[in-house]
């Protein structure tokens, strides 16, 4: 994945790489959907999105956080799924029919160049897509346009690599199994990791009581689960089939000496460090 001289992730090589990850992603969303709702819980809390009328969710993924926001809200609600990427998208429309009995209007589109008129939403959130972005500030400038007056907005971001346990295995076992090149995305994923780093961004749009809240907590897993699975089918699946099979029984082998550190009697005891950010469109 190439990156700008700014340092930024190049746009078309963002949709390519998703694009590649999206069957894994969309493939294993049941097997992680228990995860993804303690996520989406108190960032749905944070962005105050029950009374909400109409909600934007950005860079949905496989449907996360908008199903999830289908459940919090009002019969009635205007939910819509955004991703830059459109196999994302239909995957999600088949599992929100699967799940959910019903369709839902999505949008394939640019964060940064979003295809709605201004005022279109009070509420817009977006889980774990903004560390993709080349502009932030161009997302936040959009988001801003489309709130409506006293909307709200909340972003969840991943803390630091090292704090996040797991995925530091896979970062760590994937450097040398498939090369430091394979294992770029996590540290693209942790682009935000400094405190207020999004806060600032969101003040800098013109959304108004920007603040952050962290969220550091123990996630246990029994040892015999094959918890790793899912996870390393969406970090790396899409590598594996270019790499071969050998490769991804590699990776396996190596893991168990790697989660060592993390074992707690009969499960494995791993960090996760995330960040909620909340502002709000002036009145």
């Amino acid at each position: 994945m190439t990156e700008d001289v700014s340092g930024r992730p190049d746009r078309e090589d963002m949709r390519r790489e998703w694009a590649a990850r999206a069957p894994f992603w969309i493939g294993r969303a049941a097997d992680i959907a228990d995860m993804a709702e303690k996520f989406n819980v108190p960032l749905l809390e944070a962005a105050k999105i029950a009374p909400a009328r109409a909600v934007l969710d950005l860079a949905s993924g496989a449907g996360e956080p908008a199903l999830s926001i289908i459940r919090h809200t009002a019969p009635g609600t205007l939910v819509v799924a955004s991703d830059l990427v459109p196999d994302m998208l239909a995957g999600v429309s088949a599992r929100c029919l699967e799940t959910l009995g019903r369709r839902l209007p999505m949008a394939a589109s640019d964060m940064q160049a979003l295809p709605f008129r201004d005022a279109a939403f009070d509420r817009v959130v977006c889980r774990f897509g903004l560390m993709f972005v080349p502009d932030p500030g161009a997302a936040f400038a959009e988001v801003a346009r489309v709130l409506a007056p006293g909307g709200r907005t909340a972003f969840l971001v991943w803390g630091p690599l090292a704090h996040n346990s797991l995925f530091a295995v896979l970062h760590d076992v994937g450097r040398q199994v498939l090369g430091a090149a394979a294992a770029e995305n996590f540290l693209t994923m942790n682009r935000f990791a400094d405190s207020g780093s999004v806060a600032d961004l969101m003040a800098g749009a013109g959304l108004v009581g920007a603040e952050e809240r962290e969220l550091d907590l123990i996630r246990q897993v029994p040892a015999a689960a094959p918890f790793w699975q899912a996870p390393l089918d969406m970090a790396f699946g899409h590598q594996f089939e270019s790499a071969g099979t050998d490769a991804r029984a590699a990776f396996e082998a190596a893991l168990p000496a790697a989660f060592a550190p993390f074992r707690d009697g009969d499960a494995y005891a791993f960090r996760v460090h995330v960040r909620i950010a909340t502002a709000d469109a002036a009145a």
